[in-house]
């Protein structure tokens, strides 16, 4: 989805970013996250419990609702609860599925938006890259080790905007999708 806008980032003709500094970044952001993820899954937020009831027995039972007999909508974030779901196999261990996934996510997320800025204020400097990420990524953690789906609407909706200013045709899809 990004590669072109990578390439475009990390070109050789501009050596103040170059593609061994982007992935040092990525790896120390994505190694922080792991750790403080798994560190603090316990912690979640109280929302998310809901969240992971629902992703549970949508797994279990295929009745994404919070009691498995009475269909009332604990959640509004759809896309989320399908995406979790699959974490319920790990039985007491859903929370720290989640908070690792989310961990990724997170790192994604920020990622996405430091290019979206780089585009948007035409930069090519480590820096602003730097700068951007950090903002995002700090920014989000706090709903990230909440294991909230705050990192994964921001990852769609930073993708959709790349996508459309790339003049691709899933930047909509995208979009759309993070209102789920």
């Amino acid at each position: 989805m990004l590669p072109e806008y990578i390439s475009l980032v990390t070109a050789r003709h501009t050596p103040l970013i170059s593609r061994f500094s982007v992935t040092v970044l990525l790896l120390a952001l994505s190694g922080l996250s792991l750790f403080v993820h798994y560190r603090l899954a316990p912690y979640a937020d109280d929302d998310a419990y809901i969240h992971m009831r629902v992703a549970r027995n949508l797994w279990d039972a295929a009745a994404p609702y919070f009691n498995v007999g009475e269909p009332v909508m604990a959640s509004t974030s759809p896309l989320w609860i399908v995406a979790t779901a699959p974490a319920a196999a790990a039985g007491k261990a859903q929370p720290l599925v989640i908070a690792l996934c989310n961990a990724c996510i997170l790192v994604g997320a920020a990622y996405v938006w430091g290019l979206l800025y780089m585009h948007l204020i035409h930069s090519r400097k480590v820096r602003d890259l730097v700068c951007a990420v950090g903002i995002v990524f700090f920014t989000l953690m706090s709903p990230s080790i909440g294991l909230m789906e705050t990192p994964l609407a921001l990852l769609l909706v930073g993708g959709g905007f790349l996508c459309v200013i790339q003049g691709k045709r899933a930047g909509l899809a995208l979009l759309c999708a993070s209102v789920f």
